[in-house]
């Protein structure tokens, strides 16, 4: 389950351009389901998004993913539980020019810890074979 309690995030903080992208927003998503954010360009989605991933830092507020708070965390303690409990597929896709397909996704599997051949193999081809009946 992902949680934002009262969360804020600022660019430019105190100076005269300062923009509030997220404006104390509480928000709770349950642990399975399909969520959209719909909005327009520059309102915000991808700063949301970027923030509940610990992609950016907020200034106010907290979040939590499986009730870990990721708010005033180390970046390594972050970057754990995002790989654990997170998927992101990014809008320029962030592959690896030289890895396949395969060795793209397959190597999100290793970041968790998964060294096990036919376990990679079989969740690889799940994600692939869901991607291709979409």
């Amino acid at each position: 389950m992902i949680s934002l309690v009262n969360v804020n995030k600022y660019f430019n903080r105190h100076k005269r351009n300062e923009i509030h992208i997220i404006n104390n927003t509480s928000l709770e998503f349950d642990k399975t389901g399909l969520v959209a954010l719909l909005g327009a360009s520059g309102s915000g989605k991808t700063t949301l998004l970027n923030a509940i991933g610990g992609l950016d830092k907020v200034n106010k507020g907290k979040i939590y993913i499986n009730g870990k708070q990721i708010t005033n965390r180390r970046a390594y303690t972050v970057d754990k539980i995002r790989n654990l409990n997170i998927g992101y597929i990014f809008q320029d896709y962030k592959l690896i020019d030289n890895l396949t397909v395969y060795e793209n996704i397959a190597i999100a599997l290793k970041m968790i810890g998964l060294r096990d051949r036919e376990e990679t193999k079989k969740r690889v081809n799940y994600v692939l074979e869901c991607v291709r009946n979409v």
